[in-house]
């Protein structure tokens, strides 16, 4: 069974060595190692073709989705396995999502831990760890499909930067595909270690964030909403403390504490680490960067200032 590595790619020379070796190094040799790059500045690509990568350019270079759909297109392997420049595979992982592929299998999702973790990185790897379910799978978007039905379902949604998993996942579930987690199939990210990083990364999803509010209003509501509980409930519960308005104060304050144990919950259930303690704190930090790039989003289209979703 043949398969097709697509891996997007912009301006990423630091992270993508490694991936791409990686990729490299797989024991499974029926594979294919495809990079779509959005008009890279600096060495990416050359970096992605000393590794055996075929490099294809995005134009114009919209998102990460639209360049993921690119590289499914161009795939001559029956199974498409996504992976992101700062990810790295275990020697094994090819392998594995191919063995994960049984007859009445449409996608697979596998388990995400993190590589070469420092002090921070360790604490954004437990926010991380607080999504997987121990039942119902339904909500975990798969990273390997089967390249047929990926192209019936449309692929992702291109004019997406945050949530384009999400959305191809609630179709993918509408149409009653078949997919399975595979905990035991393990991809490395590089979780954010600085916080420059840590700010890019939450500008980018803000300003991304409303074309996902567009698309599935309902829940871009919801996520808008716990980002500005989450990254404004402390300060705004002193305001008002400090205003007079005493239980209103002490109702919000008791709000994040329960929104504070609920994920600690998670995350140490997942992953028991002194870290888990400190993520929720670490979440709502880059949620205040989240929100800064909705405001820069809502200032740009205010002034009809045009931006890509893979800025």
């Amino acid at each position: 069974m043949k398969v097709s590595v697509v891996v997007p790619s912009k301006n990423e020379e630091k992270d993508i060595k490694d991936c791409a070796e990686s990729i490299s190094k797989q024991d499974y040799k029926d594979f294919e190692f495809i990079v779509v790059d959005g008009n890279s500045k600096d060495k990416t690509r050359e970096v992605a073709k000393k590794y055996g990568a075929r490099v294809i350019l995005e134009k114009p270079a919209m998102s990460p989705a639209n360049a993921r759909n690119i590289g499914a297109k161009a795939a001559k392997g029956e199974i498409i396995l996504f992976a992101d420049s700062d990810n790295v595979l275990p020697k094994d992982h090819v392998r594995k999502i191919v063995g994960a592929f049984k007859k009445d299998i449409d996608a697979v999702c596998t388990y995400t831990a993190a590589y070469k973790p420092n002090f921070i990185a360790k604490c954004f790897f437990q926010e991380r760890a607080a999504v997987y379910p121990r039942g119902d799978i339904s909500g975990l978007m798969p990273n390997a499909w089967r390249k047929k039905v990926f192209l019936e379902l449309g692929g992702y949604n291109p004019r997406l930067g945050y949530g384009e998993d999400k959305e191809l996942n609630k179709r993918a579930m509408k149409k009653g595909i078949k997919k399975v987690f595979r905990r035991d199939i393990v991809i490395y990210h590089k979780e954010p270690s600085t916080w420059s990083r840590i700010y890019r990364e939450g500008r980018w999803w803000g300003r991304t964030l409303p074309s996902y509010i567009r698309t599935d209003l309902k829940r871009g509501i919801t996520i808008f909403a716990a980002v500005i509980f989450r990254a404004f409930a402390i300060p705004f519960a002193l305001l008002l403390y400090f205003l007079g308005a005493f239980w209103l104060s002490i109702f919000l304050g008791l709000s994040y504490v329960l929104y504070y144990f609920y994920y600690l919950f998670k995350s140490v259930r997942e992953h028991p680490s002194f870290y888990a303690f400190i993520m929720p704190f670490f979440k709502s930090l880059r949620n205040v960067f989240v929100f800064m790039g909705i405001c820069e989003a809502a200032f740009k289209t205010a002034l009809g200032i045009k931006y890509s979703k893979g800025e």
